[in-house]
């Protein structure tokens, strides 16, 4: 019989629902790397204060503010990891020192193409104070635009209406890899946060209109200008942009100009998610957490960009990818990606995966979940005793292991 250690590797998992840590169940013989994230202090509130209290400050002394100006503040959802219960309230404040009525002021959730947030997630986003202070919207893609025209590559430029009313246009999220505009964050929360399906789809599609992109890539890349070029077209009035650690504490805070403050997070946000090297060349399993977007499945693929930033193979042939989420709200929303939506696909192997097999570690799945999102043959582990199961008929009693916390965030520099 199996001899499993009786306490393995710890990553977190269930972003924004439980936030704790689960065990890794590995054998007693088995090797294992466990990598980690690096760190740094947590962000005080003055801090906070100050950054934001100095940037409305800059603001209303190059323009005008008082308490008819309406301020629109673009705000991420629950699949990003921004805190931003620490900061809007702040901002909130500045916006009234300067004589701003909070009758005037909006935020709107810049959700893109994913689900509305209903009470319970504005709670958890932006705290019951901000909750009850100021009027609160989701931007739906499908309505609710107005028409911009093109930017110079070509993207249709339709955006929402609430936030172009407005005088102030305030954006608030947070920088992390993102496999094809180099980081998130930024003038992101404009395209696509608060675009229309049509700039949506355009975005999405960048690769196939020939817009150079890649992860972890942000000067030269062709995608990330052309949503700059667009936030500059909306009217970006101040910029706000997090870094977080791998258990969503805020530990960057910057504010400013829309790509200044963007260049500034990502210079943070390098060396914080930066993982370093690998002792060996490659593993027989590798424990992949998804983590801090592993709320829902439609997010769960943004823990690979972590394998793709090692630049070569770290699993053998025959070996176990185990992708780590909770997955609390399963499936998840997609207005592009879902079903019979307009970039829907039917999904294929990834490359990576040749000769290898994955192992969905999630108890929020079901089988039809996974067959949906995953290749054929990728395997549901919905609890410890499947995922004991599928990994010691594959992989007996010696393996050598590699745990990756955090993939969403984590870059991966292998030797070799």
């Amino acid at each position: 019989m199996m001899a499993w250690r009786d306490e393995g590797p710890r990553i977190r998992w269930g972003a924004w629902h439980t936030d704790d840590d689960v065990a890794l169940p590995v054998g007693r013989d088995w090797s294992v790397d466990a990598l980690a994230l690096g760190d740094a202090p947590e962000i005080p509130d003055r801090d906070i204060r100050h950054t934001i209290d100095t940037q409305v400050a800059d603001l209303a002394a190059r323009r005008p503010l008082g308490g008819s100006t309406r301020v629109a503040i673009a705000v991420d959802d629950l699949s990003r990891p921004t805190p931003s219960y620490r900061f809007v309230p702040a901002l909130l404040d500045a916006l009234k020192t300067h004589g701003i009525d909070e009758a005037r002021v909006m935020i709107i959730m810049a959700v893109g193409a994913h689900r509305p947030l209903h009470r319970q997630d504005l709670l958890r986003k932006l705290g019951p104070d901000v909750v009850g202070r100021v009027a609160i919207k989701n931007h739906t893609p499908f309505g609710n635009v107005k028409d911009l025209g093109e930017s110079s590559r070509g993207t249709p430029i339709w955006i929402n209406a609430d936030f172009l009313d407005a005088d102030v246009r305030i954006v608030a999220g947070c920088v992390l890899p993102h496999p094809y505009l180099g980081f998130g964050g930024g003038a992101k929360m404009v395209l696509p946060g608060l675009s229309g399906i049509d700039s949506l789809e355009a975005n999405h599609r960048s690769v196939v209109r020939g817009l150079k992109g890649g992860l972890i890539e942000v000067e030269g890349n062709e995608a990330r200008a052309d949503v700059e070029e667009i936030a500059h077209r909306v009217g970006v009035d101040l910029s706000f942009q997090a870094v977080v650690n791998g258990e969503r504490t805020l530990v960057g805070f910057f504010g400013g100009d829309v790509i200044a403050t963007h260049r500034e997070a990502v210079a943070v946000a390098r060396e914080i998610y930066r993982l370093g090297t690998t002792p060996r060349a490659e593993y027989d399993v590798i424990y992949l957490g998804a983590y801090p977007k592993d709320a829902e499945q439609y997010q769960l693929g943004n823990a690979f960009n972590a394998i793709k930033t090692a630049g070569r193979q770290l699993l053998r042939p025959g070996g176990s990818l185990v992708l780590v989420g909770l997955c609390p709200e399963g499936l998840g929303y997609h207005g592009l990606h879902g079903h019979r939506m307009r970039l829907h696909r039917d999904p294929v192997r990834k490359p990576m995966l040749d000769e290898r097999e994955l192992v969905v570690y999630s108890p929020g799945l079901s089988a039809y979940e996974i067959g949906y999102s995953f290749h054929p043959g990728a395997i549901l582990a919905g609890d410890d005793a499947r995922l004991r199961e599928v990994l010691f008929e594959r992989h007996g009693e010696r393996a050598d292991v590699l745990v990756i916390p955090c993939g969403p965030l984590a870059i991966l520099e292998a030797d070799g």
